[in-house]
């Protein structure tokens, strides 16, 4: 067959012909850059004992399929043959061709996909209805002039400055709901400091926001990381007005799997840790190391991330759940035990949103989720972003120990 054949295969047989050819996937943490190991991965030969090696993260399309679920998959939450998805073969900038999952295309029309055309590699959450995963996928390079005159023209919407001169810190501010609120609060004239893991995506993203924001890359889980961090900002600016503790991770699971009375699977204790890790002790560590300074300057505010699901609970989200829950428990605690200080302490709670994670869900799937939400539609990064900007401003000064729910009227569970 012709690697340039735009013909639909089943998964199995696409795997096939990619072990045949020699060509590379892969599956990772990192991000940024790619790591692959030096022969084909799939299904059957899978091992996590290659030697990675880093190549190019940018390559151009030289051919692609239409994959629609096999029989085996079918019974998968959220998959069915009406839910195709594109994967293809790139060709690296520097290195070999590589097989991954293409994004921002349109699996149901294939003649708008153009072969040949550039694409940056990307690790994508995919989710198959029942737990996420990362993977490997490349996305179309959108013209950079064109994002440019974007972000001017963002820079240049009349807004009111209702941060302005204001020192924001928000964690996991490289890409989703973070990076909404920190391009939001830059339009409102406030000093953004982000920090992530990602320092590709934080990077380029502070250097679109403009001289006064900056990036740290900052594990929240680590107390050490974030003390040293926080008392940097302190020392370059010499206060502290906001604080975001948007930093979060899913590791979903059930709690118990059972078939035919037998335990099958279960959540594991590392992925329970992890979540609350992240979630719940990294906004504890971030709020416990800026509460001394705010005291110090008599003002502040801290803003949570909770969830709809942190109210109303969630299937195959125990570890999310409770730290979601216990967001909302800390932030009911802190502006009781901070507002003397004149420290606002509020709780977001966005309903289903769409960030990289959420996008790349089945179509049917996300169509579940509209047809859910009483207003029809997903959230927007920006509806959050400017529930975060209202509680941040002096608009909210009456404001503390709410939980904001940003979620078109869902109700998880209904």
């Amino acid at each position: 067959m012709s690697e340039n054949a735009k013909r639909p295969f089943t998964a199995s047989s696409y795997y096939q012909y990619l072990a045949e050819k020699k060509i590379m996937g892969s599956r990772s943490q990192k991000t940024g850059t790619i790591y692959l190991p030096p022969k084909a991965i799939c299904p059957e030969t899978h091992s996590s004992d290659f030697e990675w090696v880093e190549l190019s993260a940018k390559g151009k399309l030289i051919s692609f399929t239409v994959v629609h679920i096999g029989p085996s998959f079918m019974n998968a939450a959220g998959f069915s043959k009406d839910n195709p998805y594109v994967t293809g073969i790139v060709e690296l900038e520097q290195g070999p061709r590589v097989s991954a999952r293409i994004m921002g295309v349109d699996p149901k029309n294939p003649g708008s996909i153009a072969i040949g055309s550039p694409l940056k590699a990307e690790f994508v959450s995919q989710f198959d209805g029942k737990v996420s995963r990362t993977i490997l996928a490349f996305s179309p390079i959108k013209d950079e002039k064109e994002q440019d005159k974007n972000m001017e023209e963002k820079k240049t919407t009349t807004t009111n400055q209702r941060l302005a001169g204001k020192v924001a810190l928000v964690t996991g501010g490289a890409a989703g709901i973070g990076k909404a609120t920190a391009e939001r609060f830059a339009q409102e004239g406030a000093k953004v400091i982000i920090c992530d893991l990602n320092e590709t995506l934080g990077q380029a993203l502070v250097a679109k926001l403009g001289p006064d924001a900056s990036f740290n890359k900052v594990n929240v889980a680590n107390r050490q990381e974030v003390q040293t961090w926080i008392d940097g900002v302190y020392a370059k600016y010499n206060r502290i007005d906001i604080l975001v503790n948007n930093a979060g991770i899913v590791r979903d699971s059930q709690l118990v799997r059972v078939k035919d009375g037998a335990l099958v699977k279960q959540m594991s204790e590392a992925d329970f840790d992890l979540v609350i890790s992240v979630n719940l002790k990294g906004t504890f560590n971030c709020t416990q190391a800026v509460a001394p300074y705010m005291i110090k300057q008599g003002s502040g505010v801290i803003l949570n991330a909770s969830s709809v699901v942190g109210v109303d609970g969630n299937f195959g989200q125990t570890n999310y759940v409770a730290t979601k829950s216990g967001v909302i428990g800390m932030t009911k605690v802190w502006s009781r035990e901070l507002g003397k200080f004149n420290i606002r302490v509020n709780a977001v709670a966005p309903g289903f949103t769409a960030t990289e994670i959420l996008t790349s869900m089945p179509e049917k799937v996300l169509q579940d989720m509209k047809s859910h939400t009483p207003l029809g539609r997903l959230g927007d990064p920006n509806d959050i972003a400017n529930a975060y900007l209202f509680l941040a401003s002096d608009e909210a000064a009456f404001i503390t120990g709410t939980v904001l729910k940003v979620d078109g009227g869902l109700v998880v569970g209904t």
